[in-house]
Parts: C-alpha cells; structure tokens; sequence
C-alpha cells in the first residue's frame, strides 16, 4: 500500500483537468496565495479548504480521501 502526500494528491487533481494553481483557486474559492502558502511552507489544508478544493474538482471528501491510498498487486 501506498499512502500519497494529501498536497500530491491536490496537484494530481489539479493536473488531471489541467489547471493552474489559479483555475483550483477559482474553482475552489480559496485565495491563490492560500494554495501557494501550502506548497511553499508545506502546510496542510484545513478539512474546509479540502472540501472546497474537492467541491471545485466535482468530487466529495471522501473520494479524495480515497484515493490518497493507492493499492498495488
């Protein structure tokens, strides 16, 4: 089992619709200041911030949570 860094997986969903750290801004109604802080200072979102960025990228909570563990055969 591999469990990914929760701002690995904001960037994977970010990527994925081909994004700008400004569009998951947008999207997600948090500043683009805010997202940058996270990467620069490696912080992690507050549980509110991940649910706005997953209701920005049409997906719940739990689906994000989900797919942070990525199980290999």
């Amino acid at each position: 089992i591999k469990i990914i860094n929760i701002l690995d997986r904001i960037t994977q969903l970010r990527l994925e619709r081909k994004w700008s750290e400004y569009e998951l801004a947008k999207y997600s109604n948090i500043t683009q200041s805010t997202i940058s802080t996270w990467y620069r200072e490696n912080q992690l979102p507050t549980i509110k911030s991940l649910d706005k960025i997953c209701s920005g990228c049409g997906i719940t909570l739990s689906q994000f949570l989900l797919k942070m563990v990525m199980r290999f055969r």
